[in-house]
């Protein structure tokens, strides 16, 4: 449901998606790229690269995070 709101509400804008753990965001990250949401994919937590799907970059340093942003 969140892909497809979000795909009527920012159709070619960035979207910001917070979920509580590691497991929700691999199954969030699998529901969108089903729901045909392209765009890069980039995670602040916790897990060393190769935990996460392909093509998904990830970081724990608040100033790489900043910088996904600006």
């Amino acid at each position: 449901m969140g892909a497809f709101a979000a795909q009527r509400l920012a159709p070619r804008s960035s979207v910001l998606v917070v979920v509580p753990s590691l497991n929700l965001l691999t199954q969030m990250i699998g529901s969108w790229r089903a729901a045909s949401r392209g765009g890069e994919v980039r995670a602040v937590c916790s897990p060393v690269q190769d935990e996460l799907p392909v093509g998904v970059t990830a970081s724990t340093n608040g100033l790489m995070a900043a910088s996904w942003i600006t």
